[in-house]
């Protein structure tokens, strides 16, 4: 494991404004892309890191692309995690998708870019969405708000590279008001499907914001 230094910080208190830890993100030796946040609490000899949330969200993100990839049938990326709720940190890395959002207070949030080469089919588009929602309940995963960014090549193409720049590693930048970008989503909630087909096409594309403008 190796750290970032140039993420390094000092965690001043909240009374004293006195320094009390640091935080600071690290990589695996052999993912340097792969960054998760550690912090120590000077006071209590306390280390905490994220390294078993990263590691839940990879596999999350395994099990998604396995079961998203075929229905889609494009190049897709995803971005994927866990809204932790009242929880902190992961139980154990031995727990599964479907036992975190079943047997735990865990949802899984999931972001879906999908590179589309010609002019989206919106009722062919809702029909998979909702099988894909299905397929979630069928896996056992009972919580989790989808989002599908369908974007043109070029936009896709600049994924990584907004990953590198924005500190929050939030990829929704890059899909927001531009014509070629097309949004919609799906919801999973104690083990129902909350939108049908109807609804998911009543609702295509119906967020949009300004578009990204990459940096000089």
């Amino acid at each position: 494991m190796e750290t970032a230094d140039d993420f390094f910080i000092h965690v001043p208190g909240e009374l004293t404004g006195d320094v009390v830890g640091f935080e600071t993100q690290a990589y695996p030796v052999d993912a340097p892309e792969e960054t998760f946040k550690v912090e120590y609490w000077e006071e209590k000899g306390i280390i905490e890191d994220d390294y078993i949330n990263h590691l839940m969200a990879g596999k999350l993100k395994s099990e998604l692309s396995e079961l998203i990839s075929p229905i889609l049938g494009r190049d897709i990326k995803i971005d994927a995690g866990y809204d932790n709720g009242a929880w902190g940190n992961m139980p154990d890395t031995k727990y599964t998708p479907a036992t975190l959002t079943g047997d735990y207070d865990y949802s899984a949030l999931v972001d879906v870019y999908v590179k589309q080469t010609k002019s989206i089919d919106k009722m062919a588009e809702a029909k998979n969405i909702d099988l894909i929602q299905r397929s979630l309940l069928q896996k056992g995963l009972e919580d989790v708000m989808i989002a599908f960014y369908y974007m043109s090549p070029d936009e896709f193409e600049l994924i990584e590279q907004i990953r590198k720049e924005d500190e929050e590693n939030n990829l929704y930048q890059i899909c927001r008001a531009s014509a070629s970008c097309i949004v919609a989503s799906g919801r999973v909630d104690k083990g129902e499907v909350v939108d049908g087909y109807n609804q998911i096409l009543t609702e295509f594309d119906v967020y949009r914001e300004a578009p990204y403008q990459p940096e000089e």
